[in-house]
């Protein structure tokens, strides 16, 4: 009842057609997920070795888009794992691509695909990394201890440093392949941070920002969940996932990425001061504001928009495209409302007390309306 429920069949021994290979499950117009044979269901070597996965995913317009790199990734493993087996050399980017120095590689499983670990426990890590990064192996670290003990230009994974309160007379290594966990750094003096983090970032017992310097580069989320002031921050130029500042109260003096995945700024209550980034691939929360006054949005928020306490949409100029959910539970009037072209969500106008001067343009679902008026 939830959707349709694709699969895809080779043949058995018999020449029949009942081996299944690889399901598509739809939630609505959606798919909800797609599913192999192999390990932690992920799609199997065989079948990521084909094309009949991408060929599938065209019947489905932009939902299909979503799943391509996955279906990619899967295919590149697969000739990674192919060389590997038989002893052939890695270039630099195949070596890249399965250290995941880039972007993770992203699967059809339940959980990770393990022939990322398989591979990798096989092979000579510092030598590897030294021939992509162009440092010494001196120069590279797998350990806690070896990446605190100087002169380390590359971290290799993640660092997690969570019982730290102080960061004095800690020297960190130049750049960090995987995340940064400092949870309960309460203090920035003497914190001197990597100019790159390839993942996430996590101060989140930060409540002030003076004299912090960011590295220049996050490729995951920087959480600063507990910072209520914006005074003395410099974000990185680039942040590729979330950018936490949920307990923000002021924008004021705020200067954000270019482009950044989420943004999460549940508790400002005022716009003032904020410019919001040029691309937003992700959600943005900002479940606070009670104004539009001085919010201007990008053309395309790839995710859900929240403005669940607006009341009145007067100075609110919305993204064309937002491909998530439309939240604006608390408007009670439609005046001044011009909506998206396209949402490809919900649209939750709940509080809405008539419908004089909603204008609902073609190509909304009037389905995925939420209201208590009917459409």
């Amino acid at each position: 009842k939830d959707g349709d429920f694709f699969v895809y069949y080779t043949k058995d021994k018999n020449g029949k057609m009942s081996s299944p290979r690889i399901a598509i499950r739809m939630r609505g117009s959606r798919i909800a997920e797609v599913r192999g044979v192999g390990a932690n269901q992920n799609i199997d070597e065989v079948m990521a070795g084909t094309d009949i996965l991408d060929q599938k995913l065209l019947d489905f317009g932009v939902e299909g888009e979503r799943y391509k790199k996955r279906s990619s990734d899967m295919r590149r493993l697969t000739e990674i794992e192919k060389k590997h087996k038989k002893a052939e050399e890695l270039t630099k980017d195949e070596l890249r691509f399965l250290y995941e120095l880039d972007s993770e590689i992203e699967g059809f499983g339940y959980e990770k695909d393990p022939r990322v670990v398989e591979i990798t426990l096989e092979r000579n890590v510092k030598q590897d990394i030294s021939l992509i990064t162009g440092f010494k192996a001196s120069e590279i670290s797998l350990t806690k201890d070896e990446a605190l003990k100087g002169g380390i230009k590359y971290h290799f994974g993640d660092l997690s440093l969570n019982s730290l309160t102080s960061a004095e007379d800690i020297i960190f290594p130049e750049r960090i392949g995987g995340g940064l966990y400092l949870h309960s750094l309460n203090s920035v003096n003497g914190l001197k941070l990597p100019k790159q983090v390839g993942k996430d970032i996590h101060l989140n017992s930060l409540t002030s920002a003076d004299g912090l310097i960011l590295p220049e580069s996050v490729g995951g989320n920087l959480h600063l969940s507990s910072l209520t002031w914006s005074a003395g921050i410099k974000l990185p130029k680039k942040v590729g996932g979330k950018i936490d500042l949920s307990s923000l109260m002021s924008a004021q003096g705020l200067e954000l990425p270019e482009s950044i995945g989420n943004l999460d700024l549940r508790s400002l209550v005022s716009a003032k001061g904020l410019k919001l980034p040029e691309s937003i691939d992700g959600e943005v929360i900002l479940i606070s504001l009670t104004s539009a006054e001085d919010l201007q949005f990008p053309k395309h928020v790839g995710g859900g928009l929240y403005l669940r306490a607006l009341k009145s949409a007067e100075g609110l100029t919305l993204p064309e495209n937002i491909g998530g959910s439309l939240d604006l539970k608390s408007l009670t009037s439609a005046v001044g409302l011009n909506l998206p072209k396209h949402v490809n969500g919900n649209i939750y106008l709940n509080s809405l007390n008539s419908l004089d001067g909603l204008v609902i343009p073609a190509e909304i679902d009037r389905s995925s309306i939420v209201s208590k008026f009917s459409f």
